[in-house]
């Protein structure tokens, strides 16, 4: 616009493609996982764990990549619809491969 061409317009959130927008998408997921009660292995940073009792919930965090698997199928899928309210996500069912791996 004329007369306006030193302003500087600030982003309220961060677009997809930009430099900023995958530490803002991992400080988003990392800040709901704990949220739910989710807590990162002190082993692994790509995987956080959910203790529930005997019951217990993993997620494997890869990019924009979730593994989710657990000993109790009701806690998972409980997680799984939580995470759907609040991201967009596709459930793509029983694991085949993963990060270029197969699984049987």
């Amino acid at each position: 616009m004329k007369g306006k061409e030193s302003f500087v317009c600030k982003i309220k959130k961060s677009l997809y493609g930009l430099k900023q927008a995958p530490r803002a998408w991992y400080r988003k997921i990392l800040g709901y996982f704990a949220d739910i009660g989710f807590f990162k292995c002190f082993f692994d940073s790509d995987l956080y764990v959910l203790n529930q009792g005997k019951d217990v919930v993993l997620i494997f965090f890869y990019v924009d990549d979730l593994l989710i698997t657990g000993n109790n199928d009701e806690i998972v899928q409980e997680c799984i619809s939580k995470f759907k309210v609040i991201f967009e996500m596709t459930d793509i069912g029983f694991l085949h491969y993963y990060l270029g791996m197969q699984v049987c």
